[in-house]
């Protein structure tokens, strides 16, 4: 644009007026905004991000005219006043409002125009300028410099209808100069021109409001998706309840199972304990078995003796008649020698009488010592006789209740083993059912759990991938809607900063019309 004055030209940088700092009734597009929102991925100590920085600054003192020293030794290690210089002239854009305390108002600047790393500032960092504190500050620096430079190039741009109007004063004072009083077909030049800006407003406008509405129907969808997003946590919430079910069930079976191991081993020992006393009871026959057939007295035997025992029943019958005999015949003799001593008892009393001085009673004593001998030899053939008669009595009574005893302790181990045999096949035929059902029972708890552990599996697989997916659509959809608010702010932002700045624009040509009528009305008059 042609400039008409001969005052001397400005700074290149357009200083950023005070509202920007102070608060004002519409909000503002800050230039460190994006910056508040991102991460430090900055390295204030790398060589190369400081000589970057170092370059940023001294391109800006070159551009505006610094007219102190700098240079890349200087800004790689200044002295405070030389710090305190560059700073004052960099903030010269910004505010050219004097400092009181240095260190206190650039802290409280800093953080008025919300530097994202204002806490790493310190007092004794701006007091005292370090080699150790220096790149954070120089990082600062830098930081100011890109706001102004971004601040100018949003002042040049929204500068067009304040130029516009100076350029319409400018031509028409021009034209007044040289005497043409008629300035309608400017004024409308100005006015089409005004008009076809605000119409281009008019449609920015337009079409930012589209755009936010596209912002808010896209908001919507993704509230939409937020309430596919809780459907899906409450589907989850079903699966997760079915899980924790399955898992009591599974937890329960196992108790079932271990229960039923348990009455199984206790089977299982019983049926050890009942073998262990089967193979004692045969252990036991076994040894009957061989202590009867280690008997010397075996069937064969005992028929031998029965045989003997008729054969010896006969000859004691035989004896008996014998023995009748022997008794009437020792009685008969024992008579006659009862006769015989009376008799001689009698001749020895006569003799007596007539001869007293013979020794008689000695042949006496002698006969009947020799009587007694022949009888108590008889006496003793008949008792041995008798003997032999009791002792082959008492034997085959012996011998008949050892056999009886035998039979009765055969009958009693052949019952005995007929029963523990009979109670082993019962014992055994309960075992192998037993045995059968858990291995069924256990076969289908097997079969049971294997089924529900695949279909454990398959809902956590299902689970685990519903829930992935909605983490996924639920972080996308929070990245959207963060772009979406990110946008729609910028938008608001802007939208009211251009009205703001319309409405300034036209309140300000507004005044300077009327400014202009009247001056114009002074001079015709």
């Amino acid at each position: 644009m042609k400039r008409y004055t001969i005052t001397p030209q400005p700074k290149k940088s357009i200083k950023i007026p005070s509202s920007i700092i102070k608060p004002s009734p519409f909000p503002r597009m800050s230039m460190a905004a994006n910056d508040t929102s991102q991460k430090d991925i900055r390295n204030v100590r790398d060589k190369e991000y400081r000589s970057a920085c170092a370059e940023n600054i001294m391109l800006f003192f070159s551009e505006n005219g610094y007219d102190g020293q700098y240079n890349q030794k200087i800004l790689s290690s200044p002295s405070s006043k030389e710090f305190q210089n560059m700073f004052k002239f960099i903030y010269s854009f910004i505010d050219p409002t004097p400092f009181n305390k240095f260190e206190e108002d650039v802290i409280s600047i800093l953080k008025l125009m919300k530097y994202p790393y204002s806490s790493e500032i310190t007092k004794s960092q701006l007091a005292v300028v370090t080699p150790h504190t220096w790149p954070a500050v120089l990082s600062m620096m830098s930081w100011m410099v890109d706001l102004i430079r971004k601040t100018d190039d949003a002042n040049s741009q929204t500068a067009t209808v304040e130029s516009e109007f100076l350029e319409f004063v400018c031509e028409g004072y021009m034209k007044f100069m040289e005497g043409v009083e008629d300035d309608s077909e400017l004024e409308a030049q100005f006015i089409n021109k005004v008009g076809l800006m605000q119409s281009k407003e008019k449609e920015e406008i337009l079409n930012r409001k589209d755009e936010v509405g596209l912002m808010k129907n896209e908001l919507e969808n993704l509230k939409s998706k937020f309430e596919d997003l809780s459907k899906a946590e409450k589907k989850k919430k079903k699966i997760n309840d079915d899980l924790n079910a399955l898992i009591l069930n599974d937890k329960q079976l196992e108790m079932k199972k271990t229960k039923y191991m348990s009455s199984i081993e206790k089977l299982v020992e019983d049926i050890s304990a009942l073998e262990a006393h089967i193979d004692e009871l045969i252990k036991v026959k076994n040894d009957l078995l061989s202590q009867i057939n280690s008997q010397t007295i075996n069937p064969h035997d005992i028929r031998e003796m029965n045989i003997e025992k008729v054969e010896l029943f006969k000859e004691l019958e035989k004896l008996k008649p014998e023995r009748e005999g022997l008794a009437k015949t020792l009685k008969a003799s024992e008579n006659r020698i009862n006769c015989k001593i009376d008799e001689l008892e009698k001749v020895i009393s006569e003799i007596k009488a007539l001869r007293p001085e013979l020794p008689i009673e000695n042949c006496v004593s002698e006969m009947q010592f020799i009587s007694y001998s022949v009888i108590g030899d008889l006496e003793g053939d008949l008792s041995r006789k008798r003997e032999s008669i009791v002792n082959y009595e008492l034997s085959h009574s012996t011998l008949e209740d050892k056999i009886r005893d035998k039979n009765s302790q055969f009958k009693d181990f052949e019952e005995q083993y007929n029963h523990l045999n009979s109670k082993l096949q019962t014992i055994g035929s309960i075992y192998l059912e037993k045995k059968e059902i858990s291995e069924r029972s256990q076969h289908k708890n097997r079969n049971e759990m294997d089924r529900l552990e695949n279909e454990l599996l398959k809902l956590k697989l299902d689970s685990d991938s519903l829930y992935l997916k909605s983490e996924k659509d639920l972080s996308e959809a929070k990245i959207k809607l963060d772009i979406l608010n990110s946008q729609i702010a910028r938008e608001k932002e802007e939208i009211n900063r251009m009205v703001w700045d319309f409405y300034n624009i036209a309140e300000s040509v507004i005044k300077t019309l009327e400014f202009t009528e009247k001056e114009v009305k002074k001079i015709t008059k």
